[in-house]
């Protein structure tokens, strides 16, 4: 599945260059910044417009608040999001006076943040890092004095009340001595995101992918590879029905869609986990639904003639009480990489 890695406040594509090889495997890396836009809709509309037709969104700080409007205009595209040190919160009229007061000079004039700004984004112990304060500099430098006076003069407002129109999967990531966003803005995320994991990285400050990148790809990757099995799911309702596999890419319940996977579940309770139940489930469903509406032989997965595919030794419910291994459809393999 494609991550589609969104930055934050005057960070470019080098914000993730210590996490791409524990990444790489779950799919291609699209890095992207926020140099298009005057505001976090035009922002999401511009990377929309160049994005790969399905992705997880992967926000960071600001970056999240325009993972969370793309989740809500292209919901079939965004198979789920992961927020970093992010917010739902709107800019105080404080923080919108700071930003707009560094906007007196003209953007040729753009030295970079300022020391002050950049060790408050930091872990403390940090402060004296000169190579970490450098890399953090030289990312703004890269996008220069129109960006930095663009995103500078923005207003943020909240979604805080629009939350729960975000029904992807989604994880939540906060760091422990993050000293712009606090751990109550993340439980905000987590409680207003119906399903959502929160994950709390230790002995970071605001900048995680910088500051602890081995520790997030961890918790990113530990995540995806159950995102991954969800995912086969929803590739299954799609060959199924593509409306099912829109409710599902919308975020209906999957256990809703419907009754025979719910049955099938119930029946075959067992050791696995959810989302193996559930594959197996749809495959069963797959099978009888391939025989009962397309006429194919179950063994072969070829047409057979009509006479044939009616006949009630053919039929799904049939073969749904047949055991899977004589009752199974020659099909694609569905990887991790099917998103």
């Amino acid at each position: 599945m494609t991550l589609l890695l969104i930055p934050g406040f005057m960070a470019d594509a080098a914000l993730w260059d210590a996490m791409a090889d524990d990444l790489a495997p779950f799919g291609p890396l699209v890095a992207t910044d926020l140099s298009r836009g005057e505001d976090i809709e035009s922002m999401a509309a511009a990377i929309l417009s160049d994005a790969p037709d399905r992705f997880v969104a992967v926000g960071f700080s600001m970056g999240g608040y325009v993972a969370r409007e793309l989740a809500r205009i292209a919901p079939d595209r965004v198979a789920a999001l992961i927020l970093i040190a992010t917010s739902a919160r709107g800019d105080t009229e404080e923080l919108i006076r700071q930003r707009r007061s560094a906007l007196k000079a003209a953007p040729e004039a753009f030295k970079g943040l300022s020391r002050p700004a950049i060790v408050s984004s930091l872990h403390p112990d940090l402060a004296g890092d000169e190579a970490m304060i450098a890399r953090v500099r030289d990312m703004g430098l890269r996008l220069g004095g129109e960006v930095f006076h663009r995103q500078s003069a923005m207003a943020r407002a909240g979604d805080l009340d629009r939350l729960g129109e975000i029904h992807q999967p989604t994880l939540i990531v906060a760091a422990d001595v993050d000293r712009l966003r606090g751990m109550d803005e993340a439980e905000e995320l987590h409680r207003g995101i119906a399903g959502s994991t929160l994950v709390h990285v230790a002995d970071s400050g605001h900048m995680i992918p910088l500051e602890q990148p081995e520790v997030l790809a961890k918790v990113m990757t530990d995540w995806l590879k159950t995102l991954s099995r969800w995912e086969r799911v929803r590739v299954l309702f799609m060959r199924l029905d593509p409306a099912l596999g829109h409710q599902s890419a919308r975020g209906v319940g999957l256990l809703q869609l419907h009754a025979p996977v719910v049955e099938h579940v119930q029946r075959d309770g067992g050791a696995r986990d959810g989302a193996d139940h559930m594959v197996a489930a749809l495959d069963d469903l797959e099978l009888g639904r391939a025989v009962d509406h397309l006429g194919l032989d179950p063994r072969s997965g070829r047409r057979v003639h009509a006479a044939q595919a009616s006949n009630p030794a053919f039929s799904s419910a049939s073969l749904r009480s047949r055991p899977m291994k004589t009752a199974r459809l020659q099909r694609r393999s569905l990887s991790p990489q099917g998103c």
